[in-house]
């Protein structure tokens, strides 16, 4: 079983820019309250460990594998419950140019999670609520982050 969730928002930075914030893991504190704390390899494959601060949930250390680098246009990783297939979580960062013609007038940045597995018919309700605040604070952070000069 499968459920998808998307939070997306549009920010007056250019692709470069918001990439820079992305992948500058030790600034993640700065803007994400969700994942405070993140660390690791941004390489297709690499791993990555990180702080989980849900709403209404207590703080949880994760690690997750790096499924793509796509400089300026996607950052993925996938995150496991002990063993794949039991509780799969996949979280893409994904980011267009509002104008192709003039990318530097902003970007849509689009945050998608995928839960699959076993366990979803039997979490997703505990999980879906959370995880879609979680993704709109997240952006929120992001969008602050990127007002400033």
């Amino acid at each position: 079983m499968r459920r998808d969730l998307a939070s997306k928002v549009d920010l007056q930075a250019d692709p470069a820019r918001v990439w820079a914030t992305l992948a500058s893991l030790p600034d993640w504190a700065e803007w994400n309250p969700v994942i405070p704390s993140i660390e690791g390899e941004l390489a297709t494959a690499g791993r990555l460990r990180l702080e989980l601060e849900l709403p209404d949930r207590a703080p949880r250390t994760l690690r997750a594998e790096v499924m793509r680098v796509l400089p300026q246009r996607e950052l993925s990783w996938i995150l496991r419950l002990a063993v794949p297939g039991l509780l799969d979580c996949e979280h893409r960062f994904l980011l267009d140019p509002l104008d192709e013609a003039a990318p530097q007038d902003g970007t849509r940045v689009i945050q998608r999670l995928r839960v699959s597995g076993i366990l979803v018919p039997f979490l997703w309700w505990r999980l879906r609520q959370p995880l879609g605040t979680a993704l709109q604070m997240s952006n929120q952070g992001l969008e602050k982050t990127l007002r400033q000069p």
